[in-house]
């Protein structure tokens, strides 16, 4: 038998779900999730807005059908309508292997939602 004395590190990773019938700008991204102006917060989920647009790619045709069996049956058929309404689906994975506020945002979920916008951060896999 062998035992690992070393450093050891046990990696995950989050799968996002975004459909948006505007263009996905920090202000937007930023009322959406409700940071205001001067909120001492607001420098961490301007990072968190930087690594979604950096890792979201839109889901055509083929790889929306792919990759939209991944979320829970109430997210698929919420993604389908808003599919069939004309939004824009985007997909992404942010990892924990990787820079603090990534890893933060790894082991957090949440779900966002107005007129324009619906985001889906609740598929955790840790």
């Amino acid at each position: 038998m062998k035992i690992k004395t070393d450093f050891v590190t046990n990696s995950s990773s989050t799968n996002f779900i975004l459909a948006t019938s505007i263009d996905l700008s920090e202000e937007v991204f930023l009322d959406l999730v409700g940071i205001k102006e001067g909120s001492p917060l607001k420098p961490i989920f301007v990072s968190l807005y930087l690594l979604i647009t950096e890792k979201m790619e839109e889901l055509n045709d083929w790889t929306f059908e792919e990759k939209i069996d991944q979320y829970h049956k109430s997210v698929e058929e919420k993604i389908k309508r808003l599919k069939d309404e004309g939004r824009r689906i985007y997909a992404g994975r942010l990892s924990s292997d990787t820079e603090p506020i990534e890893q933060f945002f790894c082991t957090e979920s949440f779900e966002a939602e107005n007129e324009n916008i619906y985001f889906n951060y609740l598929d955790c896999s840790w």
